[in-house]
């Protein structure tokens, strides 16, 4: 296997990055992501953004805001796993990974979400 140097890794990850947030909706017009935010991918193309003053899981349906110091807020820091901060919000995901992805009953469950929360992602 070929040796790849930190500085490739880097290029690849951010190309990997970027490639799964054109796939989802455009951010929260108050969030920008600058060198200091860090991604991180999930299967079934949901994204987790821990970015200055706001944690946010990405999804095809849309963004959800994660509380500071909530259970999901936690959850998303220790684990890097956009779907276990879903499941700390009361989403109900499927136990196997690979069953893992986003369909009509897991963008229902956001809408959900959202009128729990008063409108807010």
């Amino acid at each position: 296997m070929a040796e790849v140097s930190s500085k490739e890794f880097i290029s690849i990850r951010e190309d990997a990055v970027r490639a799964a947030l054109k796939e989802l909706p455009p951010l929260p017009t108050n969030i920008t992501l600058n060198y200091y935010s860090n991604v991180w991918l999930g299967t079934g193309g949901l994204v987790l953004v821990f970015n200055y003053g706001a944690t946010l899981v990405g999804t095809p349906s849309g963004w959800i805001k994660l509380r500071s110091h909530s259970d999901a807020y936690y959850a998303a820091e220790s684990t890097k796993n956009p779907w276990q901060a879903l499941a700390k919000c009361g989403f109900t995901i499927p136990r196997l990974k690979k069953k893992r992805v986003w369909d009509e009953a897991m963008a229902a469950q956001l809408a959900m979400h959202v009128l729990e929360q008063d409108g807010e992602r």
